[in-house]
């Protein structure tokens, strides 16, 4: 099981387009610093959803974007972070 860390937008970057054809079925996605302007993509969310991979962003990364979870949306704070850290062998960050 391992953890993708998305730091990078998908306008700014490739590497979510990337990332998607590596993860496997029990891996997860968290999106921190400028990774998490992913959620306004609707159809990233769209797949990331029909694919059914597990996705979490990170609160202080959202809010210090200005940008707000709906309910489908999978929210942690720092502890959380470090719990998914924890529980995800190996770690994978793409910039």
């Amino acid at each position: 099981m391992t953890l993708h860390i998305i730091t990078r937008s998908d306008s700014q970057s490739q590497s979510i387009h990337h990332c998607l054809s590596f993860i496997g079925k029990k891996d997860t996605l968290l999106f921190i610093e400028d990774g998490t302007y992913c959620i306004l993509n609707n159809a990233l969310s769209d797949a990331l959803q029909n694919k059914n991979i597990q996705c979490y962003y990170l609160q202080a990364d959202l809010a210090a974007r200005g940008l707000a979870a709906n309910s489908d949306i999978e929210v942690v704070d720092y502890d959380g972070f470090v719990t998914l850290t924890e529980n995800h062998h190996p770690s994978q960050t793409w910039g």
